[in-house]
């Protein structure tokens, strides 16, 4: 999986686009959340951390398409 399209970014987003797709995303999935998921908060979580890290690859996640965990 690739941790810019966890995000919904495009590969090579910057880190402050990550910044603020992770914001976003962590508020409506946050598990105190109504709706929240703690499972796809943990994946965007592990994501954000890998781009602002710089650690950030294609293949840096599991084998499941990339935006599956919205689905």
């Amino acid at each position: 999986m690739n941790a810019w399209k966890v995000l919904g970014l495009k590969e090579g987003a910057s880190k402050e686009d990550a910044k603020k797709a992770y914001r976003k995303l962590s508020k409506e999935l946050h598990p105190d959340m109504p709706g929240g998921d703690s499972k796809k908060f943990d994946r965007v979580t592990k994501a954000y951390k890998s781009i602002k890290d710089g650690t950030a690859t294609s293949s840096a996640f599991s084998n499941q398409n990339s935006r599956d965990i919205f689905d």
